[in-house]
This record gives structure tokens, sequence and C-alpha cells, in this order.
């Protein structure tokens, strides 16, 4: 009776912290959310939950990417199919696109509202 006793407690206590585990393992970075490019075009990119991208223009939006993230790299698709991959970093409230090839920077963005 007792091993029962002793088993069940360390399962309720094991099992949230490999529930929590698997969650970050599997988490995408916090790209969700809205981005807004550097001006003079200061677009609103919205990265959604689902994998889509949508850019905002006042109250209106549409849809112009799907995406996909693989560790830092990211992969966009538009609308007819083409990809564009990029490496990315998010540092506070800054989105860098980086060259995969080169490294060099292709674009920035800032965190935005939601």
């Amino acid at each position: 009776m007792r091993s029962r006793v002793t088993l069940a407690f360390l399962l309720a206590m094991l099992l949230p912290v490999f529930g929590l585990l698997g969650a970050a393992c599997t988490a995408r970075p916090q790209l969700t959310g809205t981005w807004i490019s550097e001006a003079p075009a200061s677009m609103h990119f919205q990265f959604r939950a689902d994998g889509t991208v949508w850019l905002v223009t006042g109250q209106a939006s549409r849809q112009i990417w799907h995406y996909e993230v693989n560790g830092a790299d990211l992969r966009l698709y538009d609308g007819i199919g083409r990809k564009r991959d990029v490496r990315f970093a998010i540092k506070q409230d800054t989105l860098t696109f980086y060259d995969p090839a080169t490294g060099a920077v292709v674009e920035r963005y800032e965190r935005g509202g939601s």
C-alpha cells in the first residue's frame, strides 16, 4: 500500500514537470504578435499562432504569408507558393531578419500593439 502511495505522489509531482518540458521544446519563439517595419514604410505585420502573417492597415487586414519556424530559421510562403527563407532573432522588442547565406541584416521590425 505504501509503495502505491509513494508512486502516486511521485507521478503527481513529476507529470507537471514533464508537461512543462514538452511545452518548452515545442513552443514557438515569441514571434506571434504585431511587428512594425522600419520607417519610412512602417507597415504592420501580424504573426498569428496559426502560422499566418497578416498585413494590417487601419481597420483592414489581409493574409499575405504562411510561415514555419524551425529554431532560428523562418520560412515564409506567399499566396502562390513561393518561399522565402530567413534567419531571425528577437531581442527585447526588436525582430531582425538575416540572410541565411551571408548573415547580413535584411530587415528589422519593432514590436507593436497586439
